[in-house]
């Protein structure tokens, strides 16, 4: 999957199977899914509003334990501790949320809510 610009579609897919939500969306049967890593390039960015969906995407994968934002761009809102409240929310079996070269371990963001 890649986002070429705005107007592609992709916000607009994941929107569409988050609302189906992991019984009625195809991807809630892929069930070995452990890991993501999302790429952006200069070409395929990942928008902001991208950005924003990807919590309750991941959501949709009942053993995603680790994601990677294999780019810069947007980390400064990915490691924001508003955001990665919301990843521990919608992914109660993700562990590890990497932006760039830094990694979080989700355990604490839990343990500092709580």
């Amino acid at each position: 999957m890649h986002n070429r610009n705005r107007d592609d579609g992709v916000a607009d897919w994941l929107t569409e199977h988050i609302t189906l939500g992991p019984a009625d969306s195809v991807l809630g049967q892929l069930k070995s899914v452990s890991w993501f890593n999302l790429l952006s390039k200069y070409m395929y960015l990942f928008t902001p509003d991208i950005i924003d969906l990807v919590p309750n995407f991941l959501g949709l994968f009942p053993r995603v334990e680790s994601v990677a934002f294999e780019f810069n761009m947007h980390k400064d809102a990915i490691l924001n501790s508003s955001y990665l409240g919301r990843m521990a929310d919608a992914c109660p079996t993700l562990n590890i949320v990497k932006a760039g070269s830094t990694s979080v371990d989700l355990t604490e963001t839990r343990h500092n809510r709580s």
